[in-house]
């Protein structure tokens, strides 16, 4: 578990350490083409900073354990005033243990996205003031380390959810498109939260546990158990999702991991991956055409 590598690594003589995220942004304003906005193409090494170096956590990460993610921010309008509308994506990995590989934690598509951002504007990050910018920065940083944590622990990213909670109530408060119980608003930040945060969905936050811990990170030693636990944890999910008023954040888990379950079970015995195949269609019928591969 993360805490427990955490605590050992900080009585370590002679380590670096550093910041919780390594996070690569990239803007695109193809849409936004006026010569007045072409400041916005240059910001994202600032962005990055601003990501990077800033303390998110009380942890103290070695470089290695640093939290990988992407940002893309699409400018989609501009006004005179620089208000700009946009959309965000974004997409964090976590290692696998006993490998060099990473896996896809969870990928977010937000656009609904209205900022002021004035040539020369500097970040300061503040969790208690509402910034039509950092705050939705600040919020997808919290909801990426609430999913990593609870990759590593059983409900382990709950501190996280609440950080991102609070920077949502402040942008209802204050009125900002994206924020609030609105049209659609399951299925933005107020409805991705919301659901992390209630205990109807705690069966997912404990898949997330099962499936880093007790599947991938022991596949290379034991796919067969590894199968066995991903089979469980699957029918976990079924039943978790026919009590569930939204299924949102079925989407966004099975967004991220819909083709790690098919190379989980491709090179099983077929009576595994039948059993798998009839599993994923019913909890994820949007993909069941990707799941066929499995067929024996």
């Amino acid at each position: 578990m993360r805490h427990i590598y955490l605590i050992l690594l900080a009585a370590l003589p002679y380590t670096a350490f550093a910041q919780e995220m390594a996070c690569d942004v990239t803007i695109n304003r193809e849409q936004v083409t006026e010569n007045a906005f072409d400041y916005m193409a240059e910001i994202a090494p600032q962005l990055e900073q601003y990501i990077n170096e800033t303390s998110w956590t009380e942890y103290r990460l070695q470089e290695h354990e640093r939290v990988g993610c992407t940002i893309q921010i699409v400018l989609t309008s501009a006004t005179d005033d620089f208000v700009f509308g946009g959309q965000i994506v974004v997409i964090s990995r976590r290692p696998i243990y006993n490998t060099m590989q990473e896996t896809q934690m969870v990928v977010l598509n937000d656009e609904r996205w209205q900022f002021e951002f004035p040539r020369g504007k500097t970040l300061i990050r503040d969790d208690l003031q509402f910034d039509t910018f950092t705050s939705i920065l600040d919020f997808y940083i919290y909801m990426i380390l609430g999913f990593d944590f609870d990759s590593f622990s059983p409900m382990g990213g709950t501190d996280y959810f609440n950080k991102a909670a609070q920077i949502r109530e402040l942008g209802e408060q204050e009125g900002a498109i994206g924020w609030g119980r609105e049209i659609g608003s399951q299925r933005n930040r107020y409805g991705l939260v919301s659901d992390i945060l209630n205990p109807t969905y705690d069966p997912l936050r404990q898949v997330n546990y099962e499936h880093h811990r007790q599947i991938l990170d022991i596949f290379t030693m034991d796919p067969e158990a590894a199968r066995t636990n991903a089979l469980a944890t699957l029918e976990s999910l079924l039943d978790a999702k026919r009590l569930a008023s939204s299924t949102y954040l079925f989407d966004v888990w099975f967004t991220a991991k819909a083709q790690e379950y098919i190379s989980i079970f491709r090179d099983a015995e077929a009576q595994v991956r039948t059993e798998a195949l009839i599993l994923l269609q019913q909890v994820d019928p949007s993909n069941t055409s990707k799941y066929e591969i499995l067929q024996p």
